[in-house]
């Protein structure tokens, strides 16, 4: 959990507290008045962005992936959450391409 500072020139400065996605590194900003929990992912145990279907069904730790040089069964994955995709069905699409034939690596 950290903070970010917003400096407005109408409001004046205020500060509000945050998180990272551990899925896709989206900043989470935090409302005050919020009483139920964060959403954590069971196997990362990392807290979640809640607005990502992506990040709700899929354990993509995007740092680890890196780690592991974007090897692995998960790493399909990372150019769809590099992109934006927030549904499996806009990965599966991007993973795809137009002619909905996977892109061979080189």
């Amino acid at each position: 959990m950290a903070e970010l500072e917003i400096n407005d020139p109408f409001h004046g400065s205020r500060v509000i507290p945050s998180y990272t996605c551990a899925h896709c590194s989206d900043v989470v900003l935090m409302r005050p008045e919020r009483t139920r929990q964060r959403t954590r992912c069971m196997k990362c145990m990392g807290y979640i962005c809640e607005k990502k279907e992506l990040c709700r069904v899929e354990c993509t730790p995007i740092h680890k992936l890196a780690r592991d040089h974007f090897e692995g069964p998960r790493a399909r994955l990372v150019p769809a959450i590099m992109s934006g995709a927030t549904t499996l069905e806009e990965a599966e699409r991007i993973i795809l391409g137009p002619d909905g034939q996977q892109a061979r690596r080189s």
